[in-house]
Parts: C-alpha cells; sequence; structure tokens
C-alpha cells in the first residue's frame, strides 16, 4: 500500500507541476488554476515564511514523510530537484534547480495575471474570484 501511495504522489505532484506551468494557456481551466497557483504560492511564501522554508510544499513534506517509511534516506528539499535527479539520473545543483523552479512559478504566475487582464479588456470574465 505505501508503495502505492508513493506512486501516486509522484504522478499527482508531477501532474499538478506541469498543470500549474500550463493550466493558464487554456480559457477552461484558468479559473481551477488561480486558485490552484494562490494555494501553491501561500504555501511557499506564507507557511514557508511562517517555518523558515521558503518554497515550502506539504505535498512534499508528506511525500518525504512516506518515503522515509519507505527506508529512503537523503531526500532533497525540493521535489523538482528529486525528479530531475531521478529522470536524469545526475545530483541537479540544488541552488539551481530552485532558481529555475522560481522562474518558472513568476512565469505561471505572470502569465495567469496577463491573461486574466487580457479577457477583462475584451469583456470576458476568465477568472471569477
Amino acid at each position: 500500500m505505501l508503495q502505492f501511495l508513493d506512486s501516486f504522489l509522484t504522478v499527482f505532484h508531477s501532474a499538478l507541476v506541469f498543470f500549474i506551468l500550463t493550466g493558464w494557456l487554456f480559457a477552461k481551466t484558468r479559473k481551477i488554476h488561480f486558485w490552484t497557483l494562490a494555494t501553491t504560492l501561500t504555501a511557499w511564501l506564507v507557511i514557508g515564511y511562517w517555518i523558515g522554508t521558503i518554497g515550502y510544499c506539504p505535498i512534499t513534506d508528506w511525500h518525504w514523510d512516506l518515503k522515509r517509511s519507505l527506508g529512503q534516506r537523503q531526500l532533497p528539499g525540493s521535489f523538482i530537484k528529486y525528479m530531475i535527479d531521478q529522470l536524469l539520473g545526475i545530483d541537479a545543483n540544488r541552488e539551481m534547480v530552485d532558481i529555475i523552479t522560481g522562474i518558472g512559478m513568476a512565469a505561471a504566475t505572470i502569465a495567469a495575471v496577463i491573461m486574466r487582464i487580457r479577457g477583462r479588456r475584451r469583456g470576458k470574465k476568465t477568472i471569477t474570484v
């Protein structure tokens, strides 16, 4: 059962990262993308500041607890770094991964805001808050 949960969290978390980066592209997903982005940024910045780790992700925290119970040790602080290391078979530079991850999040946030503004200028509500 723990192996299944580990696999599920890997797939779910990967899909979530992909959605955060691309969900703004499609009009039908912009509303849920907005809320997903807001929730993620809240975890990264507010909860992260509160616990002393900017970029905090509760999904990674839960996943790493599960992996530790499966006997895995020396897990990186970042799910993105973990996936890069696993997929490419390398030990990616943590700082570089964090910078690229931050740039990706910033780009997705800017794109989502631009799409929201463009939708309002055209008289369409792309996101109802």
